[in-house]
């Protein structure tokens, strides 16, 4: 799914535009920034990202109120950077509500430093990614570095950030469009996209939960999106997950996937999770006779194999494991533990968790998915 972040940028407490960076070529669109948020909603605005243009010049804090009021009166998924150099203003922002902080030249002159943060806050840190002439940018964009921006954000990936916002200053303010071209060498180095598409039917993926406020993307639509990045150079593998549960048990989903030209097709069976029992065995062969398809990569996950191998993160950080117990065993937060403690917390089976991938039961389930014996 592509979400659209509307953006206020902030200088002298007010909502501007700069051209290409210039600090000396101002737009004022707002006074009072408060009032773009009316529009943001009349035109069903789910995200919202504020940069502070004095804070990422600077690094001071001058606009602060604004964006607190910002944050306060707005239900928005909210991102803010400019400024933000240490971890004091990370946690202030956090605390404030801010879903995602934005590290810029911090996250360029000291590697060590964010590394702590994201191990830390995991995904609530984003880092800009500010390119002219390909060259990374610092200070508002008012300073340049030797450091390329392309392999930067392969840095950055490996690192383990989630979330990186380029930016193209050329291209900035100008209203003329992106720059395409600076993006291909980006998508030539992403090896695999995952997603996942339960139903093509919108108020069934609600129900789910796949929408996160959004209608769900058409078979044509999604086809346009990967054909713009596979367009822009992009080589990568497209992997879908189908997850068949109490809500989509009996719809035709698969065979519209025809035409995305995937390279695996994983269906899984809902798990008992929460208070849902999850579906029956019935239930579940009824999706794949329907759906199966025999020149389509159709994978199918053994729940077998899945129980405790398949390793799921809560809200908290916390990491757990499915199973087919009643309680379900936590370990620390990722916030405060490390990544291999917090395995060895929840015994979690490396070796099953191996085995998923070196072996493959969909010939078996389909056997038995297709023969006359009653199922049980």
């Amino acid at each position: 799914m592509i979400e659209i972040f509307p953006a206020i940028d902030l200088h002298n407490g007010q909502a501007v535009r700069l051209k290409q960076g210039d600090y000396n070529q101002v737009e004022v669109f707002f006074k009072n920034p408060v009032e773009v948020l009316d529009f943001f909603n009349k035109n069903n605005s789910k995200n919202l990202h504020i940069v502070d243009l004095d804070g990422a010049k600077d690094g001071n804090t001058k606009n602060y109120e604004v964006i607190k009021e910002l944050v306060e009166k707005s239900d928005f998924f909210v991102q803010v950077g400019g400024g933000i150099r240490d971890e004091e203003r990370i946690k202030k922002y956090i605390e404030l509500g801010v879903n995602r902080v934005i590290l810029g030249t911090i996250a360029v002159e000291n590697e060590e430093f964010l590394r702590e943060m994201v191990k830390k806050y995991g995904d609530k840190i984003a880092v800009s990614v500010d390119a002219k002439n390909e060259k990374v940018a610092v200070k508002g964009w008012t300073e340049t570095v030797e450091l390329n921006s392309v392999e930067f954000c392969k840095k950055l990936s490996d690192i383990g950030v989630k979330t990186i916002i380029y930016t193209d200053i050329s291209k900035d303010g100008m209203l003329n469009g992106t720059n395409l071209e600076i993006l291909k060498p980006i998508i030539r180095n992403i090896s695999q996209i995952g997603i996942s598409i339960d139903s093509w039917n919108n108020d069934k993926n609600k129900s789910i939960g796949r929408c996160c406020g959004t209608k769900t993307l058409t078979k044509d639509e999604l086809l346009a999106k990967i054909n713009l990045l596979r367009n822009a150079g992009g080589t990568f593998k497209l992997k879908i997950n189908t997850v068949v549960s109490e809500w989509n048990w009996d719809d035709i989903v698969v065979p519209q996937m025809r035409e995305l030209s995937c390279n695996r097709i994983k269906i899984l069976k809902q798990m008992p999770f929460g208070n849902s029992k999850g579906i029956s065995q019935e239930q579940f062969y009824t999706f794949l006779r329907n759906n199966y398809r025999e020149a389509l990569p159709i994978y199918i996950e053994d729940n077998e194999l899945m129980t405790e191998s398949y390793l799921m993160i809560a809200p908290n950080g916390k990491l757990f494991q499915n199973g087919n117990k009643d309680n379900y065993v936590y370990s620390e937060s990722l916030l405060t533990t490390d990544f291999s403690d917090a395995l060895e917390q929840i015994n979690f089976d490396i070796e099953k968790f191996d085995s998923r991938y070196r072996s493959d039961n969909t010939d078996l389930i389909l056997k038995t998915v297709f023969s006359k014996e009653k199922i049980v």
